[in-house]
This record gives structure tokens, sequence and C-alpha cells, in this order.
């Protein structure tokens, strides 16, 4: 792929990596610093790691086209995504080498809120619940395999991809795949190269 995504950067951490504002980099790149500042790399079982990468990939890629505005597609926060370069790790580089270019699509079309959080307390949440936006591929769902439930709360809005329930299905077996298609009802993964 040789897609590049141009990050408007706000931690002090990047800014004194990059030495400036925005910085245009391969996607591929990106999702070094992404990948493993939305999960925990060093424990997280790698099919759950996947998981994370192909959803960050294609969140990146909806900003690619769509971006925040003519000077930057993204920033490195969580307004967006987590990027931090002092997080790149071994294990997220190999998940992102492993999936690279898989996006996630409904319908024909690239999906434009590939969402996911920390726990969904054992049900996810659908998206016009918490954005007022319904989204076919983002429905409420029992989640068995989120063991947070326990705690009582979410952490995080729980629409989409539960970081936790990804981690356990992992543990059970359950590919990268097998665990997107059960938190995004009836999407496909396809390979971009556009």
């Amino acid at each position: 792929m040789n897609n590049e995504i141009r990050v408007r950067l706000t931690k002090p951490e990047n800014l004194r990596h990059f030495g400036t504002k925005v910085v245009t980099m391969p996607l591929e790149t990106y999702l070094r610093g992404v990948v493993p500042s939305e999960i925990k790399a060093g424990y997280t079982e790698m099919e759950a790691i996947k998981a994370q990468a192909v959803a960050a990939r294609t969140f990146a890629m909806n900003k690619i086209r769509h971006p925040r505005c003519d000077d930057y597609d993204l920033y490195d926060n969580v307004n967006d995504q987590s990027h931090d370069v002092t997080t790149i790790h071994p294990r997220t580089d190999e998940a992102i080498k492993a999936t690279e270019g898989e996006v996630l699509y409904y319908d024909g079309q690239m999906i434009d809120t590939p969402a996911y959080s920390n726990s969904n307390y054992g049900w996810t949440v659908p998206a016009e619940e918490e954005w007022h936006t319904s989204r076919p591929y983002l429905v409420k769902k029992y989640d068995p395999y989120d063991r947070m439930y326990r705690w009582y709360k979410r952490k995080g809005h729980g629409v989409g991809m539960s970081q936790v329930g990804a981690n356990e299905m992992a543990k059970l077996g359950a590919d990268y795949k097998e665990i997107l298609a059960f938190y995004f009802k009836n999407i496909q993964i396809h390979h971009t190269d556009t």
C-alpha cells in the first residue's frame, strides 16, 4: 500500500520526535504508533491485536478519504485515534504486517465507523443510542466474551468491538476475522490499495 496520512500532532512526545505540528507518513507506519496506543501490546492475544489493526486501519482510511480539514486528515489523540511513537512494539508490528491493507466493508462500501472501546459491560451499544446515527453493522448484541461486566460499568462508549471481549475470544481460539465478524454485523474484510 502507498497510502499516506497527514497527522496533526498534539502530544508532546510526538512533537518532540517529529519536530513539526503536521507530519505525513505511510498509513502502515502510522498504525505502528496507533495499535499499541489503543490496545495493550504486551499481553493481549495476537488475534485480538490483528482485529484492532484492521479496525484502526479502516478508521484511518476513512480519514484519508474524508479529512478533518485541508491541512491534515486526523489528530494524534482521542478525538480520532491515539497515536504515540513511544509505544511502538514488535507484537503490534507483527499484527499490522499480518493484516496489511485489510479494511472492513459492509454492503460493498468501506464502513465509516469501525468503532471500538475497552469494554461494553456485556452488551454492545448500537450506534444510534450513543451517537444518534444508525449504522447497520453497529447493533445491540449480547457479548458473553466481555468479562468486564463484573465491574458493572462500561469502559468507553461500548459501540462496536470490545477489546476485552476480543482478547477473550482470541484466548478461546477465535481468529481475528471471527472476532471482527462477531462485533461488526455482516461485514466483510477486503484488501485495499487505493
